[in-house]
């Protein structure tokens, strides 16, 4: 996003989440990396349409703001087809407590968490998941996107913060580097997804 650094989402959603979605859409649709950690809910870019609902309704009443979530939903679903883009290289680490996370019902976490599998086989995407039994070094504080590594953004319950000084930028690619440097990848990960799925 460009702009401010620090944005309220009363001003970003102004008129609902599809505009912003659109917006988000643009900008990455003209960038070519993405390095994503998140900690509790699956990246936008990873979602079905169904857990995209969930999670952009929660945040339309918790901000009581416009319903657009038709179109915010449409538009992620647009955001997920630069996952195949060969111009485009993804590393999505997630925490393993974003797979156990209920933000909806039981049915629509099975369709997600097998949509997670399926997409972790993408060539261009790199897709980790640090195992709840793993020591961390660092703390995983929040989920954040590094783009091109140049931008950070990151989402808190009452705004947008967008980080591009270089050394706060610096800061999060350490701490992406570790993150990333004690994930599980390739079928170790499908196999925590597996296990996950199989809880429900």
């Amino acid at each position: 996003m460009n702009g401010p650094r620090h944005v309220e989402w009363d001003r970003l959603l102004g008129d609902g989440h599809g505009p912003l979605q659109r917006q988000i859409l643009d900008e990455e649709v003209k960038a070519q990396t993405f390095q994503v950690f998140e900690t509790t809910i699956i990246p936008g870019t990873l979602q079905t349409p169904e857990y995209a609902r969930a999670v952009l309704t929660s945040s339309m009443f918790l901000h009581g703001v416009p319903d657009s979530v038709d179109d915010a939903v449409e538009a992620r679903m647009e955001r997920q087809k630069l996952l195949y883009r060969k111009d485009k290289h993804f590393h999505f680490v997630l925490a393993e407590s974003a797979l156990w996370m209920r933000c909806t019902e039981p049915d629509v976490m099975h369709a997600q968490l097998d949509l997670l599998s399926e997409l972790s086989a993408v060539p261009n995407v790199r897709f980790g998941i640090i195992s709840s039994s793993m020591r961390y070094v660092i703390s995983p504080s929040h989920g954040f996107w590094l783009t091109d590594d140049s931008q950070v953004d990151v989402e808190t319950y009452s705004a947008a913060l967008h980080l591009d000084d270089h050394a706060e930028v610096a800061v999060y690619r350490t701490v992406f580097e570790h993150l990333s440097s004690i994930a599980e990848y390739g079928n170790a990960a499908r196999a925590i997804i597996a296990h996950a799925a199989d809880a429900l």
